[in-house]
């Protein structure tokens, strides 16, 4: 009898085998839990991106453009009144074979040359569904004093130019806002695109009887993304 181990002895180990296996099984359903919750938010996160990035891809079109005023006045030696009455019509596409886009945001901008700034104007909202396009006409009249500085040689005589012929170089630029939408989820994250740019040749209304319609007639431009400004 005394060579018998007490029955303590005998139970404690099975004790410790028990905890140490429901210690490791719950470290095994924790890694289990943590490995899937990381792997569905990868693929939230890859998808969320390539959705975003899809729905970045808009393609907007001057179809049409004319100026029906654009004359340049004399106030000071080195100040200039610029005014002007020009109207727009885009065509904006949405390629995406997916994603649908909402424009949250859409502001259009004119600069004489590229460089000087004539005027800003917000555009109503709307929602662009996929593979779809749709036309937006704008209107962008005032007017607006400028002064040149040392540019001012250059620039008269670049007007003067345009001033005989007709036809006035301005570039137009599109500031967007954006969300997209794909199937029934709606990706809440706004996205700004690059700036839109259209660099256009414009021609005045009132020379069209005096220029033949093949030099006077507007050429439909596709626009591009970037800053658009150039010096």
């Amino acid at each position: 009898m005394d060579d018998l181990e007490p029955y303590d002895s005998l139970v404690q180990p099975k004790r410790l085998a028990r905890v140490e296996s429901c210690a490791d099984s719950l470290t095994r359903l924790c890694e289990f839990l943590y490995n899937t919750i990381a792997s569905l938010l990868c693929i939230i996160f890859i998808f969320g991106f390539l959705m975003w990035l899809n729905g970045a891809q808009v393609e907007v079109y001057v179809n049409d453009a004319s100026l029906i005023n654009f004359a340049l006045t004399t106030t000071t030696n080195d100040t200039f009144l610029i005014s002007y009455d020009m109207s727009l019509n885009f065509t904006m596409a949405n390629p995406n074979a997916f994603a649908d886009v909402y424009f949250d945001v859409i502001e259009a901008s004119a600069f004489v040359h590229g460089v000087y700034p004539l005027a800003k104007v917000a555009l109503s909202p709307f929602y662009l569904r996929r593979k779809t396009t749709t036309n937006v006409r704008t209107v962008l009249q005032g007017s607006q004093m400028m002064s040149f500085g040392n540019r001012l040689e250059g620039f008269l005589y670049r007007f003067g130019a345009e001033e005989s012929c007709g036809v006035y170089n301005i570039l137009v630029g599109l500031d967007l806002s954006t969300r997209i939408k794909y199937d029934k989820i709606r990706l809440n994250v706004p996205y700004n695109p690059p700036y839109i740019f259209c660099d256009l040749r414009v021609p005045l209304i009132s020379m069209k009887r005096k220029l033949s319609e093949s030099y006077y007639a507007f050429e439909p431009t596709k626009c591009d993304m970037g800053d658009g400004l150039y010096n």
